[in-house]
């Protein structure tokens, strides 16, 4: 599926999306104007390509249930002013094993749910890769976080702590990002490498090798 503009381009889910692709090739979620995935279906030749926020989102409202993405990559959303490439209200949604990459703003924004967010790629993203906003609980495990331009995860909460361990975020090193827990201590890793994580996010203790195969250093990481 390619997203027209980023005036259009949106795919709202209030029942059910299932795109499950497991063991297949992976379903193609993108710009128009990436000619990489089904050919040049604007039919301008090499005119134009594809770049982040090409298209707005995916949405998931609150009354959506039985979502289930799987062997998916959505790529050059998040534009328009939007604030993500997936706009999730519900805790009913598996993402697992696809690639989230190249938004014009940030990959996945979880609001006030607790969806599953596994062996997944979420790299690249003009803003954060994952955005978690209110009392969210997701679990976000296995994956590889990386690349993205501001924050790897962004914990709006003030009170709520997301739990997102064992997932890579894309420093060559045990060292890997920073969190802090107010001004008194809790984890807290100042000279951290790759993606780094606001406070109020577990990261502690996170792989060194990437869920896609890719050594990066071997076993599991510990906060120093």
């Amino acid at each position: 599926m390619k997203g027209r503009s980023s005036s259009y381009g949106i795919l709202f889910v209030s029942g059910s999306l299932v795109a499950d692709a497991a063991g297949q090739a992976p379903i193609v979620l993108t710009s128009l104007k990436d000619d990489t995935a089904g050919g040049d279906t604007n039919g301008d030749g090499s005119a134009s390509s594809a770049s982040p926020g090409d298209w707005r989102y995916v949405y998931f409202a609150s009354t959506s249930t039985g979502n289930r993405l799987v062997n998916v990559q959505i790529r050059y959303g998040g534009g328009g002013g939007t604030t993500a490439s997936i706009y999730n209200y519900t805790s009913d949604l598996l993402v697992d094993g696809c690639t989230i990459t190249n938004s014009g703003s940030s990959g996945l924004l979880i609001s006030a749910c607790s969806p599953r967010v596994t062996n997944s790629t979420v790299s690249d993203n003009n803003t954060y890769g994952i955005y978690a906003t209110g009392t969210s609980a997701p679990t976000i495990t296995g994956n590889a976080i990386r690349g993205n331009a501001s924050y790897g995860l962004y914990n709006s909460s003030t009170t709520a702590v997301v739990v997102a361990e064992h997932n890579n975020w894309g420093a060559l090193a045990a060292r890997t990002t920073l969190w802090m827990i107010g001004a008194t201590g809790g984890l807290y890793n100042p000279y951290g490498a790759g993606n780094r994580v606001t406070n109020k996010v577990d990261y502690d203790p996170w792989d060194v090798t990437n869920p896609n195969g890719i050594e990066l250093c071997n076993g599991i990481g510990r906060r120093w």
